[in-house]
């Protein structure tokens, strides 16, 4: 569903689409495996957003953060825009995750932050498009997890998961 499409007889236009793919959950668990090489091991870095961090994931980042400490040895950094992070700011989400260990990055992406080109080794990351992309711009090592397995991840300095993998 799209703001131009919101249902599939607008997006099809009346013609019938040329297949149809049903995803089942093996599907999803061999993409996660597929997006994650790194399954274990020393983390050097945890990247969340990319698209930017939401308010929304602010609030969860936050709750989930909260009574944590980023590893001394990772870095763990938040792309959003600066309208968000105002917004966030002024919630008090900031402070808490700054607190933590967390850096804020705004109005740029991660895969060109001067900080996050510099990163080599092994990086956590909850976004499938980071995921994906990032080893071949970073020459890096990636984990594909939660947001939950992130902070876990930032915190104990390796890759750490939350369901198991």
């Amino acid at each position: 569903m799209t703001p131009e499409a919101p249902d599939a007889e607008t997006a099809f236009q009346g013609h019938a689409p040329n297949g149809t793919l049903s995803v089942t959950p093996e599907m999803l668990t061999q993409a996660k495996r597929d997006l994650s090489p790194a399954r274990r091991g020393k983390l050097d870095m945890v990247a969340l957003g990319t698209p930017h961090f939401s308010l929304t994931e602010f609030r969860r980042l936050a709750a989930e953060i909260e009574g944590k400490r980023v590893n001394r040895d990772v870095t763990l950094y938040i792309p959003t825009a600066r309208f968000v992070a105002d917004a966030a700011r002024a919630e008090g989400l900031l402070d808490l995750i700054e607190r933590a260990g967390a850096e804020v990055l705004t109005d740029t992406c991660t895969y060109f932050s001067p900080a996050v080109r510099a990163c080599r080794g092994r990086v956590m990351t909850s976004s499938a498009k980071w995921a994906f992309y990032a080893p071949g711009m970073l020459h890096i090592e990636v984990g594909f997890g939660s947001l939950e397995d992130c902070v876990a991840s930032a915190a104990a300095d390796e890759i750490a998961w939350s369901h198991g993998f």
